[in-house]
């Protein structure tokens, strides 16, 4: 699919599109078109049209969709760069939907979380703020706001003693309304920054007797029931692993043995309420035992960068070729491979710091997603606790009665908060570096 979008791309398609004889109406549509991106090499395509302002960007769009052959696609590019179009910079498209107030900021930083997100959860909780989650309850609070104010205004045109003077607390209603929409989003963007607990989250995932638990145990000194029968580990356990060779703590998600058929009801509950990819995660330790049959192998595993740890390498027993391809397969073929050995008359892991060092290189990139979901969550949570304190402000000055311009003054302060939330008032330098780290074809 290739987008262009633009002001007037409409009364001007044909100059880009040479398959068009004439502009193209203002109506919401789906054409059926042949490209020819190579001389003698007819393509059936289709043209999507969307007028602005009530198109994705706000601009006139319109998608081309083509197969996805790389030559064809190629081709059609070049011409259309030819033609007078550019390429669009990274994040532009979401750029153009903000500045064009289809999108407010907190949704624009939303759009960089879901492309980000390595969990269900993480994609979960970005769609919702991308739905409007929070803008829709700041703007409820800003039109709360904004009547409060009207009504203190109105106050402040009359001479004092005239009957539209306010009583103490005439406004009280509005402003604990404001207080509570603003603790509300407050309470959500705090929970939202927890989905972390600041530190990265690793899953040991693998069949049953894979080694995961006595992994588990040994890195977190957290003792665990260990045994030979399947489905011994019945519940998901946390612990924190501070490795020697990383400054920052890891935390270890310890599942239930995947794959394979439940040893019992119990392991079977067990593996349901795991709930695989329910848990934000930024890695996967996927634990494999030499001798691991590949039907027990789990049929999936959670959407995070993965680590193939070869558990038990002390038993030296062979890696069958089925079963390497079958885990290249599940992992991908770019993953790093670890072996490693927990031997029972030994505390340590050996080649744990090779472990750490695969792990730290594949969390390059969760890095820098919760880098930003946390620069996200702190800008909201700022501007939300600054608009709170100014309500606050409001509220203790109308208690007190006669001071309705400096009630009027916080709730100025408290829309001006909230204005810098949605990106109403935004440095230019701000939106570069958000809009930056987004793909181009967003």
């Amino acid at each position: 699919m290739i987008r262009l979008s633009g002001a007037h791309l409409l009364a001007n398609a044909n100059q880009y599109l040479n398959f068009l004889s004439a502009p193209l109406a203002a109506q919401r549509r789906v054409l059926e078109c042949v490209l020819e991106p190579l001389p003698g090499v007819p393509v059936d395509a289709h043209l999507l049209v969307f007028p602005g302002p009530h198109s994705a960007t706000g601009e006139d769009v319109c998608e081309i969709h083509m197969p996805g052959s790389t030559p064809l696609v190629d081709a059609q590019m070049q011409q259309l760069l030819i033609a007078g179009a550019r390429l669009a910079e990274p994040g532009e498209f979401t750029r153009r939907a903000f500045l064009n107030g289809r999108l407010d900021l907190t949704q624009a930083e939303a759009v960089l979380e879901l492309v980000e997100a390595r969990s269900t959860a993480a994609a979960v909780a970005a769609s919702q703020v991308l739905g409007g989650s929070l803008g829709s309850c700041m703007s409820a609070c800003r039109g709360v706001l904004l009547e409060a104010l009207m009504e203190l205004e109105a106050g402040l045109d009359f001479e004092e003693g005239d009957s539209q003077d306010l009583e103490p607390g005439a406004v009280d209603d509005l402003l604990q309304r404001a207080n509570d929409l603003l603790q509300s989003g407050l309470q959500a963007e705090q929970q939202r920054l927890l989905r972390h607990g600041g530190q990265f989250r690793i899953a040991l995932v693998g069949a049953a007797n894979a080694g995961k638990t006595t992994l588990f145990s040994r890195l977190t000194d957290t003792p665990s029931l260990i045994s030979d029968t399947a489905g011994t580990t019945r519940d998901r356990r946390e612990a924190t692993w501070q490795p020697a060779n990383l400054e920052l703590p890891l935390t270890l998600v310890d599942y239930p043995g995947l794959g394979g058929q439940a040893a019992d009801a119990r392991d079977a509950a067990a593996r349901e309420l795991a709930e695989l990819g329910a848990t934000p995660l930024d890695l996967v330790w996927f634990c494999v035992a030499p001798g691991t049959a590949v039907e027990d192998l789990p049929g999936r595993l959670p959407a995070a960068p993965v680590v193939v740890v070869w558990t038990q390498s002390d038993y030296q027993l062979p890696i069958s070729s089925d079963l390497r391809t079958a885990v290249r397969q599940l992992a991908g073929i770019a993953a790093p491979e670890v072996q490693l050995c927990c031997p029972p008359d030994r505390t340590e892991v050996v080649a744990a710091e090779c472990l750490a060092s695969a792990s730290k290189m594949a969390l390059t990139h969760a890095e820098k997603a919760l880098s930003d979901h946390i620069a996200h969550g702190r800008r909201h949570q700022e501007a939300l606790q600054e608009a709170l304190e100014a309500v606050a402000r409001a509220e203790q000055w109308d208690q007190l009665g006669g001071h309705q311009d400096l009630v009027a003054e916080d709730l100025r302060a408290a829309l001006a908060a909230l204005a810098l939330l949605v990106g109403e008032f935004t440095p230019e330098q701000v939106l570069d570096r958000l809009f930056s780290a987004f793909c181009v074809g967003k």
